[in-house]
């Protein structure tokens, strides 16, 4: 039987192969949404942007960054845009905070319009932010309607992207990427989601359309979600990212993932607060790998979630020394250079100015390393702290309150 130090050098062989096919996979992706985006008329992809587009913002506050978030977006959207912000009736400081943007977008000099909609607070089995969404969706006047959540910032190339996607497809969807605050919580985060943001969504395009959406940013036809009735028909799926893309799916609709990138800003306060996070995003994606034919699940895995079970056996075999140890310190430098070098290439490819999002050396494997430990956590307790609450989230999707609990 092999000893743990030969063990360790075929992971880290088998999980450099494997990346290496999800680069390469990426890379496809990437000409290939590239070579759509210029054979398309400027003029044309220009018209489409002056028909006007609605963002509507679910918002909550309690994260010290929301003012400036949605500053940034404004300050970033063109004067064909319209914000819409959905506010619960019982959210005085989110409403405080939105009065005072609101009175700056206003001014003449920025072109842009706004509104403050002030929302019912959802029913106790209805999903909050679903609830906000649809409450706001008779009042849409634009073609296109997007979904924005409050803690992220959507670039003016993005929205362009979105205009020309929805030209052919029912629903799309950006990249999400983590700008990280001060403090080791939130750059964990920041590591986890930009080491595995691009080399999760796009290497899978390249067999199939996309599982799932980023609920981050996302958007649609106004006639679309109207016709299909879409947000009232997922108001008690917790998971709504899922519940969305599967019911376009569901009725023969098309989806597209796209390259064009949103950075979320989300304050992380703690580590507790950061296990919270993490918890909550993998008890959602069992939802989603339950729900898959076994054909899909079997893909998932390889892709996905067979590699962070490679790189600790790589890990473990790097200390009997030799070649394991090199081979996991090569692997380090791979990974590393996988994950920048596309996040250079995305924000290259739509000219973005400003800083690429932080990615650790050694945030980003610790981050990875703890996967499998998020992963059995999410099995063993399938409730989720959300928005002031205890929720346990079923296999399906539902979910019930189990009390509230400090945030």
């Amino acid at each position: 039987m092999p000893d743990l130090k030969t063990l360790g050098a075929a992971a880290a062989c088998l999980y450099a192969l494997l990346l290496l096919f999800k680069y390469a996979a990426c890379q496809i992706v990437l000409c290939r949404m590239a070579a759509q985006s210029s054979s398309t008329d400027d003029c044309e992809w220009s018209s489409h942007c002056q028909q006007g587009i609605t963002i509507l913002q679910p918002i909550l506050s309690g994260d010290p960054m929301l003012e400036k978030t949605l500053k940034a977006n404004t300050a970033n959207c063109s004067p064909h845009t319209i914000f819409y912000w959905l506010v619960d009736d019982n959210d005085s400081e989110a409403r405080r905070i939105v009065q005072e943007l609101e009175n700056d977008v206003a001014a003449p000099a920025t072109g842009l319009r706004s509104q403050l909609i002030i929302c019912p607070v959802a029913a106790g089995d209805h999903n909050p932010k679903i609830a906000k969404l649809s409450f706001a969706l008779p009042l849409v006047e634009t073609e296109i309607v997007a979904v924005l959540d409050d803690d992220t910032v959507v670039p003016s190339q993005t929205i362009e992207q979105v205009a020309h996607v929805l030209t052919q497809a029912d629903l799309a969807t950006a990249l999400p990427f983590y700008d990280a605050q001060p403090g080791l919580a939130s750059a964990m985060v920041a590591s986890f989601v930009n080491n595995n943001s691009a080399l999760t969504y796009l290497p899978l395009l390249v067999w199939t359309n996309p599982v799932s959406i980023n609920g981050m940013f996302y958007a649609s036809r106004t006639a679309t979600l109207r016709s299909l009735g879409a947000w009232d028909r997922i108001s008690r799926q917790l998971c709504d990212d899922y519940a969305l893309a599967k019911l376009f799916r569901s009725e023969g609709m098309t989806i597209c993932q796209m390259t064009a990138p949103v950075r979320v800003t989300t304050s992380v306060r703690s580590l507790s607060h950061y296990f919270a996070l993490m918890h909550r995003w993998f008890v959602f994606a069992n939802v989603l790998v339950k729900d898959q034919p076994w054909a899909m699940q079997l893909l998932l895995f390889a892709l996905l979630g067979l590699m962070p079970l490679l790189f600790w056996l790589a890990l473990l075999g790097s200390f009997g020394g030799g070649l394991a140890t090199l081979l996991f310190l090569m692997l380090l430098l791979v990974r590393y250079w996988a994950a920048t070098d596309l996040i250079a290439r995305i924000h290259r490819s739509f000219k973005l100015s400003g800083n690429l999002p932080h990615l650790s050396w050694w945030l980003s494997p610790l981050s990875e390393l703890l996967q499998p430990i998020h992963w059995i956590c999410s099995l063993l307790w399938p409730n989720i702290r959300w928005r002031r609450h205890l929720i346990k989230v079923t296999s399906d999707g539902r979910f019930r309150f189990l009390g509230a609990v400090d945030d």
